[in-house]
């Protein structure tokens, strides 16, 4: 049986409208696999930049690491952190009272505390600085009395000599000179004296 003309045109015709929604369908799927494909790469693109970020971020923890490292051997090695021994203080003390017969001398050894924020300003150091002062611990010598002449005052400023450790720092000393007798001469003397070393905060130790 022959088609009309019609017929013959509706293959042709129903033919081409399938492929072109086959055409339509490869290409919506296309740009979704292409959106996808970007998203992806953007996703990848962020992770890339974190880790870069990460890595830096560990290189340059690691640089300051190594960095507090060293700066906390020096001061270890410079005996910084070692608090002051005041047993050691005393016995100095004892042994130049008595080699000297100051019997007329008189000490006082503070127990190891937090320097004041006055302590570090009388020490050098600016109120800026007050946070900090509360990893400075030290003990304070107050030494009163009367001696025969300025050497035994130098001795009796100088940190005991079997202890190398902190900062030793003369804060303040007053002398004056008195008569002991019509033939001689003293040094009334009024003096204070910090011996100083650095407390690491808890989360260093």
């Amino acid at each position: 049986m022959k088609l009309s003309a019609p017929g013959r045109l509706r293959r042709p015709i129903l033919a081409a409208a399938i492929a072109l929604c086959a055409a339509a369908a490869l290409l919506a799927w296309s740009h979704t696999e292409r959106f996808a494909a970007e998203i992806m790469l953007k996703q990848e693109d962020t992770r890339l930049n974190q880790a870069r970020s990460n890595h830096l971020e560990a290189q340059r923890t690691d640089t300051e690491t190594r960095h507090a490292l060293r700066q906390l051997d020096a001061l270890r090695n410079a005996g910084l952190l070692t608090p002051p021994d005041r047993h050691a203080w005393q016995t100095h003390l004892l042994a130049l009272q008595n080699a000297f017969g100051l019997d007329k001398l008189d000490w006082e050894i503070s127990p190891l505390q937090p320097l004041e924020d006055k302590e570090t300003a009388a020490i050098g150091q600016p109120e800026s600085t007050a946070r900090a002062a509360t990893n400075l611990i030290g003990a304070t010598l107050k030494l009163r009395g009367t001696i025969a002449h300025e050497e035994q005052l130098l001795h009796l400023l100088e940190r005991p000599p079997t202890a190398r450790q902190g900062l030793f720092i003369p804060r303040s000393c007053r002398i004056s000179r008195i008569l002991a007798d019509t033939a001689t001469s003293a040094l009334a003397v009024d003096c204070e004296i910090d011996w100083i070393s650095l407390r690491l905060p808890d989360s260093a130790r």
